[in-house]
């Protein structure tokens, strides 16, 4: 458990950007999102098996407003909702992030408050956020992409509709309807 934490900290340290001191305009951050932060981050319970993502982010600086426009790229192995196999959800997202370095709370979406004592900004789970709402709902592989063992089997598996038997004295008033 302590070297979980160890190597959490120390992967969080990779996705610092620091503020203060920047001058007012625009600064690049680049990071490299990995299989290791999605193994630390995500834990074992989750739909990310690994991943690989380039991470850019715009730091624009504007007295004590700070916008960090992400461009993430990459892919998250994933599990199929079909077969059960991995598979490649390719991601190209753009989504930017709005912060106000100020002491007092503001409660808006896409705006976060950052203390002006603060120095820097881990952006590690805007990534994680950001990559998770991007996610789609459903992840299968393409029409005959599927493990056709998994597939045959669930084509065993499935029920059959069963035809609707009906009493004929029901069908003599549905006639009757009908007319």
């Amino acid at each position: 458990m302590h070297h979980f934490n160890f190597l959490f900290v120390r992967i969080k340290k990779d996705f610092v950007v620091p503020f203060k001191g920047l001058a007012d305009g625009e600064h690049q951050f680049t990071f490299e999102v990995s299989k290791l932060f999605f193994e630390e981050y995500c834990g074992e319970d989750s739909d990310f098996k690994s991943g690989n993502f380039n991470v850019d982010v715009l730091l624009t600086k504007k007295y004590n407003i700070i916008t960090l426009q992400f461009d993430i790229k990459g892919k998250v192995v994933s599990e199929c909702d079909r077969c059960l196999d991995d598979i490649d959800v390719l991601l190209d997202i753009q989504e930017t992030l709005y912060a106000k370095i100020s002491n007092t709370e503001i409660e808006e979406d896409d705006f976060i408050t950052i203390s002006s004592d603060d120095n820097d900004i881990d952006v590690s789970q805007y990534i994680y956020e950001i990559i998770s709402i991007y996610m789609p709902l459903r992840k299968v592989h393409e029409e005959g992409m599927c493990n056709k063992e998994m597939i045959t089997k669930l084509e065993e598996l499935l029920i059959e509709e069963e035809t609707e038997i009906t009493d004929p004295r029901w069908d003599k008033l549905k006639d009757l309807l009908n007319n």
